[in-house]
């Protein structure tokens, strides 16, 4: 991107990492001004700004509001009724109850895309973090150590969502940036959460991750990091609940859940690299965990020698998604508890994270111990 590209929409445009640089900027306040977020549908500003307020550390209060789903009739509240009461006031929204936590953030999402009157009912909290004083008293008033957040789409020409422009006078009032994907960084954010190994894979470029194409050409779906997020979780459900699913079916299944999440252009192509080798590692999945039942079964010393490698296939299996039933996970437990370390000293230098995982999260720590010693040998 040229430096006039990347000025021609006059406002910064920032990644990720950099966001949360300005989140923490911001908290550094006193009285942090308004920020509000630019990008496309599903690239990550609402998980972004989310992470942010609920990190456990913080102990912030995260009140959410979705103005597009809003009318005015939500800001009105109710009028109060007191005993002397002669002019009309009325008790604000628990959007402005004060919070027992070290610090409220407001979050409004999808600000630019909702209804005039309701924008305007929420240009008060944003700019001046009240309500109207005189309509809702001075409950309607937040701590200045409040801090806003807002987000908005990009427009028809970019991203194909239908926006109300903000006025002049809010602009400069507000902090605008506008956000981009980073693969490197979208990537270590995915590893961590433990996304399906085969979106990792199959996501090598930022077209894959996001296709702005799609959303100028008016198409019906596009990819985006929150559609991968949701192929992954997808994925890993149809192989740990329908494993069993016919081999034509069980296609089927996949391609709908990842074209109806990120489209044709990119779906049909993931699906393709999905199956290049899920039914290998189908199969030898499968063969690995029958033939270590089968061991389990009647332990000798002569089979010692394929044990790594059988554990190594299952733990690979179990990192493409693939999952063992609580017998299963037991039987390799009792194998690995009653071997003497003599009779595992093959697995050294083996990696079996997934595996060792599974045994901890079973119960079974000293069997996941015992097979972390041994492979860390």
């Amino acid at each position: 991107m040229t430096p006039r590209e990347a000025t021609k929409d006059h406002l910064p445009h920032i990644k990720p990492q950099e966001l949360m640089r300005l989140l923490e900027l911001l908290e550094a306040m006193e009285n942090p001004p308004a920020l509000m977020v630019y990008g496309p549908p599903g690239i990550g500003k609402t998980t972004i700004l989310e992470d942010f307020a609920t990190a456990p550390a913080r102990d912030y209060e995260l009140r959410v509001k979705h103005l597009s789903r809003m009318d005015t009739t939500d800001w009105s509240g109710i009028p109060r009724a007191d005993k002397d009461q002669v002019y009309t006031e009325f008790m604000p929204i628990a959007l402005f109850k004060p919070t027992v936590k070290n610090r409220l953030v407001i979050f409004f999402d999808e600000l630019n895309t909702a209804l005039p009157q309701v924008l305007n009912a929420a240009l008060d909290v944003i700019l001046e973090k009240k309500a109207d004083s005189e309509t809702f008293s001075k409950a309607a008033c937040m701590d200045k150590k409040t801090i806003i957040l807002a987000a908005g789409n990009l427009g028809p020409e970019e991203d194909g969502t239908q926006v109300e422009e903000l006025s002049m006078a809010v602009k400069t009032r507000l902090i605008q940036v506008r956000l981009e994907t980073d693969l490197k960084q979208w990537k270590t954010w995915a590893s961590g959460k433990k996304l399906h190994r085969k979106v990792l894979d199959y996501i090598d470029n930022e077209s894959k991750l996001i296709d702005y194409a799609a959303f100028r050409n008016g198409e019906k779906q596009a990819p985006t990091p929150r559609g991968w997020e949701r192929v992954s979780d997808m994925l890993y459900k149809i192989e740990s609940n329908f494993s069993k699913l016919p081999k034509e079916e069980k296609h089927k299944l996949v391609e709908t859940v990842v074209l109806g999440a990120v489209g044709s252009r990119r779906g049909l192509e993931f699906v393709n690299f999905y199956f290049g080798e899920a039914g290998q590692v189908d199969k030898e999945f499968t063969m690995a965990l029958e033939r270590v039942l089968k061991i389990a079964e009647n332990i000798h010393p002569a089979d010692s020698a394929e044990l790594p490698s059988r554990f190594t296939t299952l733990n690979k299996g179990l990192e493409a998604g693939y999952s063992l039933t609580k017998e299963e996970v037991g039987a390799i437990a009792e194998l690995v508890s009653s071997s003497p370390e003599g009779f595992l000293t093959g697995f050294q230098g083996h990696n079996l994270g997934y595996l060792i995982g599974g045994l901890e999260q079973n119960g079974f720590k000293e069997q996941a111990e015992k097979l972390h010693r041994v492979t860390a040998q």
